[in-house]
Order: structure tokens, then C-alpha cells, then sequence
């Protein structure tokens, strides 16, 4: 399959984290909570891209710490990067 869709449910709102693979290509979507979770779900897979479909505090809660654990850049669009 090359491409794969998987969410987590994160936090006191549920939110949902998203993990999109796509060949040998993978994307976490809304890091919003519960890093140390979203960690152990990634597990030895190489994130590309952190993805941010918006700044609220319930899709970016936990990205400062698992930008920390994994090296990889941020993407959102520029209206909320302000």
C-alpha cells in the first residue's frame, strides 16, 4: 500500500493526531497533546514534515516536545505562523 491513514485521539478534547504515510514518506498532523504518547505511536518511523492545520493550542499543545525528539520541519500556512 503506499499510502496510510492513521489518527490518535489526544488530550482533555480528543483531538485527533494524525499520522499520513505515503511511500517511504511520513507526516504527523496537530501534535496537539500527550507527547510522550505520540512518540511511542510514531515509534522508529523518520516524520518528514510536522504538519499544523491551525495555532490553537489543541493541535500544537505538543509539538515543541516532539519537535525536540524528531528533527524535522514545521509546515502551516502563513496566515497562522503570524
Amino acid at each position: 500500500m503506499s499510502f496510510s491513514l492513521d489518527r490518535l485521539a489526544v488530550g482533555c478534547f480528543q483531538s485527533y493526531c494524525y499520522l499520513i504515510r505515503n511511500y517511504n514518506q511520513v507526516f504527523l498532523v496537530d501534535a496537539g497533546a500527550e507527547a510522550v504518547r505520540i512518540l511511542e505511536w510514531i515509534g522508529d518511523r523518520q516524520v518528514e514534515y510536522f504538519v499544523v492545520t491551525h495555532g490553537q493550542g489543541d493541535q500544537v499543545g505538543a509539538l515543541d516536545e516532539v519537535r525536540a525528539a524528531l528533527s524535522a520541519p514545521v509546515v502551516m500556512h502563513p496566515e497562522y505562523a503570524k
